[in-house]
């Protein structure tokens, strides 16, 4: 019998919520909003292409927003909402939610459109085969976390104690986690939140075998802005 299991990509509905400030504060709010498209484009057409390979997954978006969780853009994949309280507590409240339904979940963003579909479906593979028994993480090179996944309940508490967008925050969910279950690790990536990272996109060796139509777009969009500057 498969195992069932849930990948709930986290995401902010544009028009309701602030989107990408930080990228917008050198780009431009126009800029930030194209990029956010682009990547939401990407991490769907991702997601669809991990699901496709691991049948048993159900993909999720988990909407910032209750109003927005009926929005036209989030018609590809069944909603929820991420519920109310700082990150630690919307993502304990995700976590816990999906567990009642499935029997490991996965967390993600949309900040790193750019990851190769191994990557992500090693993370959604390596969930399943900890069932009860480890976590599974991956790192981003600022000291935060892109992917999550586990099949354990956590508390609340644990999620809380962790200090979200720190070059610690990877490390502190390890610490909190670490007294329950052990950790499994996948590729470190990087994501997307100011304009240097949008410029390691100049830099990727786009190989077509290894990134989706989609994918392609976004790193052809973000090389002609950051090339001609036309903020």
């Amino acid at each position: 019998m498969s195992v069932r299991g849930a990948l709930a990509i986290f995401v902010k509905t544009p028009g309701l919520s602030p989107i990408k400030t930080r990228l917008a504060a050198t780009t431009g709010g126009n800029n930030a909003r194209r990029f956010y498209d682009l990547s939401l484009l990407a991490t769907e057409a991702l997601a669809k292409a991990v699901a496709c390979e691991v049948p048993s997954l159900q993909i999720y978006w988990a909407v910032a927003e209750r109003e927005g969780v009926h929005a036209m853009r989030w018609q590809s994949f069944p909603t929820l909402f991420q519920g109310t309280g700082d990150l630690g507590a919307r993502l304990s409240f995700v976590y816990q939610d999906l567990l009642t339904k499935h029997q490991y979940v996965c967390l993600m963003g949309a900040d790193s459109p750019h990851l190769k579909i191994q990557d992500l479906k090693n993370g959604v593979l390596l969930t399943q085969k900890h069932l009860h028994d480890q976590f599974v993480l991956g790192r981003v090179a600022d000291g935060g976390f892109y992917f999550f996944g586990g099949s354990i309940p956590l508390s609340s508490s644990i999620w809380r104690a962790v200090e979200y967008s720190t070059e610690q925050t990877a490390f502190q969910l390890i610490t909190q986690i670490s007294k329950i279950g052990g950790f499994d690790f996948i590729e470190e990536s990087f994501d997307v939140d100011i304009e240097s990272d949008l410029r390691r996109y100049i830099a990727l060796n786009v190989v077509r075998e290894e990134f989706l139509r989609e994918q392609q777009d976004l790193f052809k969009w973000a090389t002609d802005l950051l090339i001609t500057g036309r903020y």
